[in-house]
């Protein structure tokens, strides 16, 4: 079948099914990308929203030309990478970083929670961080990004450690797990000084993370009022167990008969 090129004009053979899937029909590649050059570029295009609109390179303040698509995308045009790399530098850095957080680049809660949220109890924070709970006192903080990268290594295996969350140097020191790869720290092979977890957390969490001596919020650690020694049932019993910080736990235990080694294990 024969039919007329639409761009130069030129008669020549075709196939019937080819005019009815085609609009448009050329003899050659060529007239092919002339006429879509034509039809499809600037104005034309399906696409096309406004044309060019003048603005100044925040940087340099030299006067460019970019489409109005592209500065509704973005805050600011660069005229080269140069003065690119030099705005972000200036305007996303440091405190000027949306995800700047207590000094230190907060991790997204949308990028980190399908990678975490299965080994972490998480929740999304106002700014859309993550937050994740401590691992010695139950308490919702706010990590950096660095540490939930070190975390998400860990649950992956690339790296021998667990790198576990911890809200203070506090919590980290008196974690009977931190750094200890066999047996927590203060274990014998009776029993561990040591609560578990959950008990801690749950005395905190009523205590409102203060220490019930002196109000302090640092270094706390749960004491049991009456020693697991003389009553193995109350032992595990939140009715029977105070926050006390470091300093206000020591002072219990030099009372006599409550000194660490009137208590100390057989």
């Amino acid at each position: 079948m024969e039919t007329t090129c639409t761009f130069c004009g030129k008669i020549f053979s075709v196939k019937p099914h080819r005019l009815k899937k085609q609009k448009t029909c050329c003899c050659s590649r060529k007239c092919k990308g002339s006429l879509h050059s034509i039809t499809n570029t600037g104005k034309n295009n399906g696409n096309y929203k406004g044309g060019l609109v003048k603005v100044k390179c925040p940087i340099c303040g030299k006067a460019i030309e970019r489409k109005l698509n592209q500065i509704k995308k973005t805050t600011r045009s660069y005229c080269s990478r140069k003065c690119m790399h030099i705005g972000h530098s200036l305007f996303y850095s440091g405190k000027n970083n949306p995800k700047y957080k207590f000094g230190k680049k907060a991790a997204s809660y949308k990028t980190f929670v399908k990678k975490i949220g299965y080994a972490e109890k998480t929740k999304r924070s106002e700014d859309g961080s993550l937050s994740v709970t401590c691992t010695y006192c139950g308490k919702y903080f706010t990590p950096t990004y660095n540490q939930v990268q070190d975390r998400v290594k860990a649950l992956n295996g690339s790296v021998p450690d667990e790198r576990r969350f911890y809200c203070s140097d506090g919590c980290r020191d008196g974690c009977p797990i931190y750094f200890q790869k066999k047996f927590p720290r203060g274990f014998k092979n009776a029993t561990s000084r040591e609560v578990i977890p959950l008990l801690r957390q749950l005395v905190f969490k009523r205590d409102k993370y203060e220490c019930q001596k002196c109000g302090s919020t640092k270094k706390l650690h749960c004491h049991h009022i009456q020693s697991y020694k003389l009553n193995i049932i109350l032992s595990n019993d939140p009715d029977n167990c105070i926050t006390l910080c470091k300093k206000c736990h020591k002072q219990v235990h030099a009372q006599r008969d409550c000194t660490y080694q009137d208590l100390k294990c057989a």
